[in-house]
């Protein structure tokens, strides 16, 4: 009979209050309620930053200090096999990497899975944090990351052996996804942005692509799914540009209503300036969207060549 195995796994599980669920959640959400599940007990912590943006940073440390308190509790009274831990970025890295280095020291094998698009800005930004992942990566049992970029990466920057690192893409159920249903006749091409509304997402980039090509648009819908701080601007720059009329701003969108939006969509652009290895471009690949994306993360070993998709510099908005 086989031995159940009981893993602590520190990621993000819950839904954002507005009902949607991030990159990082899907993944976990996946997994636990998986066909793992039936050889391993998982034991949930969850970490998942509920509102965008986040709250303020005395609100996040005291989180972060209960979630300290829960995790020696799990590593005192639970027989661990080993620990799997998701991390993002900033305070989430050292949060999360001070876990992993605990959990290391008591003997207990550690699964560490950066998945931030942020964390290349970030330790070349500082030699804190460099030395800080290295002092983490070096005591796991392995550093998982999203795409073979990322491992590159991560070993360039730490000086940390191959063995240190596994590459495991992000992954979603392709059989959801109907692929796109070509009936002819349309007389209007559909170009879908499905992402948080953040500067970083490029969407202004966006905006300005639209605005400079508007003549040669007109036949093209532009559709933008997500919410976030960015959203007034970007509708004010619609209307400043005189693009309001093939601009459309649907807000967050799930479930059925996604995967609907995704076959019926021709184009899907993801004009980032970071990615880890993005669920949504995975999503419209496998609704059959034509793809443009920036070589940003995981993004150019998602779309190789040009057979994938197009790729472009990020903010270079005459190439968008």
């Amino acid at each position: 009979m086989y031995k159940m195995r009981h893993i602590l796994f520190i990621g993000g599980f819950s839904l954002l209050k507005n009902g949607t669920i991030g990159g990082t959640a899907f993944a976990c959400r996946s997994l636990v309620s998986g066909p793992l599940s039936e050889r391993i007990k998982w034991i949930k912590l969850d970490y998942t930053m509920k509102s965008l943006p986040p709250p303020f940073i005395g609100i996040r440390l005291i989180h972060a200090l209960k979630r300290m308190g829960k995790y020696l509790n799990y590593l005192i009274n639970e027989k661990l096999d080993c620990i799997l831990i998701f991390s993002s970025t900033g305070l989430s890295f050292l949060e999360k990497g001070l876990m992993a280095k605990i959990g290391s020291l008591v003997g207990i094998p550690v699964y560490f899975c950066p998945r931030s698009g942020n964390m290349n800005k970030l330790m070349d930004s500082s030699y804190f944090f460099r030395s800080f992942a290295q002092w983490v990566f070096r005591g796991c049992e392995q550093v998982v990351c999203q795409s073979d970029s990322w491992r590159v990466y991560y070993q360039e920057v730490t000086s940390l052996p191959d063995e240190q690192f596994t590459v495991i893409p992000n992954w979603i159920d392709t059989s959801r996804y109907p692929g796109k249903q070509f009936t002819g006749g349309e007389s209007r091409l559909k170009c879908l942005f499905m992402s948080s509304l953040l500067e970083k997402k490029g969407v202004h980039d966006l905006i300005e692509a639209i605005s400079l090509r508007k003549n040669e648009l007109k036949d093209v819908d532009f559709v933008f799914a997500g919410e976030g701080p960015e959203r007034d601007h970007l509708i004010e720059l619609a209307h400043d540009r005189n693009i309001e009329a093939q601009v459309q701003f649907l807000g967050w969108i799930g479930g059925e209503e996604k995967i609907e939006s995704l076959s019926k969509s021709d184009i899907f652009v993801l004009p980032s300036y970071e990615e880890g290895m993005p669920n949504a471009l995975l999503e419209a690949m496998a609704s059959g969207c034509a793809c443009i994306a920036t070589r940003v993360g995981g993004c150019p070993d998602m779309i190789p060549d040009d057979r994938f998709g197009l790729l472009i510099t990020p903010g270079d908005v005459k190439s968008l």
